[in-house]
């Protein structure tokens, strides 16, 4: 079974704020970034609904997404349009020539390996296929909070039930090893962040029954709670209550020019 085959469609109010707390994370991480074609790691978010981020990813210089399974590609292009340039490939092998991508968004792609080998892999090859100079957003689950944790821990049966999608869950990495592997592949951490401080499963299922109650007044207050406990993320608590570790990255000297498959001068 392909990971096509798990796509739910995220449809909720929690996709919603996740998207909007993502967005402001990828906006503030931009900010200083140069201008050029933006690289995604994965299109699962584009395929399952419209909480997504290939807008935030669109201007200047365009949009292309990678990901693993024809099926996600299928349908993330299906939803993005005809003009949507949707690439298939592995990110431990990237099908594109050196230095294209000034810009490269990856949101929990790297932590579906089973080991913590390709990981480092991976961001070999997004440094190799990243301009000198371009920013790389990172986030990668945080090992460090209790529900990530608590996860590596139950059953399958019962994962699957909690879970809103059923595709392979694999190893992460905490800040610090995060960093050493960044640096190792030839980039400059600016600074690393923790996103996502609600306690997650739980609002997803509280926002989910309140939308399907139509209790409109108590489901914007609580989406109005999901974004304030974002506050959390400014104190020293945030290395256990933060869902995803998120690392800002400048790519700072160039690796090998490995010929890519793929023309993106569309």
């Amino acid at each position: 079974m392909g990971i096509s085959d798990t796509v739910r469609p995220r449809l909720s109010p929690w996709w919603r704020l996740r998207r909007e707390i993502l967005g402001g994370w990828i906006a503030r991480g931009l900010a200083e970034a140069p201008s050029g074609r933006a690289l995604k790691t994965d299109l699962f978010d584009e395929a399952s609904g419209p909480y997504h981020h290939a807008g935030d990813l669109s201007a200047p210089g365009g949009f292309v997404g990678l990901d693993k399974d024809p099926g996600v590609d299928r349908r993330a292009k299906a939803r993005l349009g005809a003009s949507a340039l949707c690439v298939v490939g592995d990110v431990r092998h990237l099908p594109f020539a050196a230095g294209v991508f000034p810009v490269v968004v990856s949101l929990s792609t790297l932590d579906h390996f089973e080991h913590v080998e390709d990981i480092g892999a991976s961001l070999r090859e997004l440094a190799r296929v990243q301009s000198s100079g371009g920013r790389l957003l990172l986030t990668l689950d945080n090992p460090a909070n209790p529900e990530v944790g608590l996860r590596r821990l139950l059953p399958g049966f019962v994962l699957r039930r909690l879970r809103a999608d059923t595709f392979f869950v694999g190893e992460t990495v905490d800040a610090q090893e995060g960093r050493i592997l960044l640096e190792e592949s030839g980039y400059t951490v600016e600074r690393i962040e923790y996103l996502i401080h609600v306690i997650r499963y739980p609002a997803i299922r509280v926002l989910q029954w309140l939308e399907r109650g139509r209790l409109v007044g108590l489901l914007a207050a609580a989406e109005r709670v999901v974004l304030a406990v974002e506050g959390l993320g400014r104190l020293p608590t945030r290395v256990l209550t933060g869902h995803y570790l998120a690392w800002v990255a400048r790519k700072s000297r160039d690796r090998g020019q490995g010929q890519g498959t793929v023309n993106i001068e569309q």
